[in-house]
């Protein structure tokens, strides 16, 4: 311990491995002993990997290894995670980084493969930001997502006025212009032959209502739809109606119809607290956890599921209950 003493001030500082926010100092461990890998350390082992290196280095990619052939509901859970970062190039993130560290295409991809595990069914999705802003790998991959949702029964709604987003979307709906004859224009959705049940309609506003949009508009459910359109036309504001709406966050719930909506998500913005940690995107901690918790040094330890997990006690700091962080040299 050094004492610093200034002419305003003196402080203790402490270069003990210590918790920077509860302050609760910890044992150094034996670097030495653990590089050896010395016989007498007790290693809990799944399968036959150490788990220290097995969670230290663990990337969502190896989900779906780590539970190949569990047919447990968790197992399976895991697997799904494992398959879809694979599909959507996430497989190389480590499962312990947190979601401020991610960049915008990264989380907008990690949104897009949170939805396809959960897979929750009559649920709409929007994304406000415009994919064609991405560089062409990360567009195409996120395109390449949102068509996937499709295809496992949920419903994509995109605001976006490119030409590349354009040619994935099942429609295209243009606000504030005369639609191109080869695309949908919302008269030509509404008279489709689409049912009220398959139907988004947004009514024309009310006196005193935001003028946005001006008209009657209709868009078909478990599609991948696009809307473009010049700028102030109207399209973000669109988009946070059918949010609002829906959500029944907005004042204009009567004004947003959709009877098979059970749920709209913004894949714009997950979710979840920026300070997350990405496996925590995917719902699946406490299926890790139960996964660790069956090791049979932790069953003869008596460290059961919650013993694995940050949020419950036992499993965290008791002092600052896992808010804090331990910062160690490596040297």
């Amino acid at each position: 311990r050094t004492l610093l003493v200034t002419e305003a001030e003196h402080a203790w500082v402490d270069s003990r491995r210590a918790c920077v926010d509860c302050g609760l100092a910890c044992q150094e461990p034996d670097w030495d002993r653990i590089a050896r890998g010395d016989a007498s350390t007790t290693t809990v082992h799944v399968d036959g990997m150490p788990v220290g290196d097995l969670a230290g280095n663990l990337c969502l990619g190896d989900l779906a290894e780590l539970t190949a052939g569990g047919r447990e509901a968790e197992a399976q859970r895991l697997c799904r995670a494992g398959v879809v970062c694979e599909e959507l190039s996430l497989d190389h993130l480590p499962l312990w980084r947190r979601l401020v560290d991610l960049s915008h295409g990264e989380r907008l991809l990690l949104g897009i493969a949170a939805a396809r595990v959960t897979g929750l069914a009559g649920v709409l999705h929007v994304v406000l930001s415009p994919p064609s802003a991405l560089d062409e790998p990360s567009r195409r991959l996120v395109c390449s997502g949102l068509r996937s949702l499709v295809e496992e029964g949920a419903s994509v709604v995109v605001l976006d006025g490119g030409e590349e987003t354009h040619e994935w979307a099942d429609d295209v709906i243009h606000i504030g212009e005369m639609a191109e004859p080869e695309r949908l224009s919302p008269s030509q959705v509404s008279d489709s032959g689409v049912s009220e049940a398959e139907q988004l309609v947004i009514e024309p506003p009310a006196a005193g209502d935001v003028p946005v949009p001006a008209g009657r508009i209709v868009l078909p459910l478990s599609r991948f739809v696009a809307v473009g359109g010049p700028t102030g036309a109207g399209k973000s504001q669109l988009l946070r109606r059918i949010r609002e709406g829906l959500s029944g966050a907005g004042r204009d719930l009567p004004r947003v119809q959709a009877p098979a909506v059970r749920r709209v998500i913004d894949l714009t913005t997950l979710e979840r607290r920026s300070d997350s940690l990405l496996v925590e995107t995917f719902g699946v901690s406490r299926d890790l956890a139960r996964l660790f918790a069956d090791a049979p040094a932790a069953r003869e330890g008596g460290l059961g599921t919650d013993h694995f997990l940050l949020e419950k006690p036992g499993g965290r700091c008791a002092a600052c209950e896992g808010q804090g962080m331990i910062r160690h040299a490596l040297d």
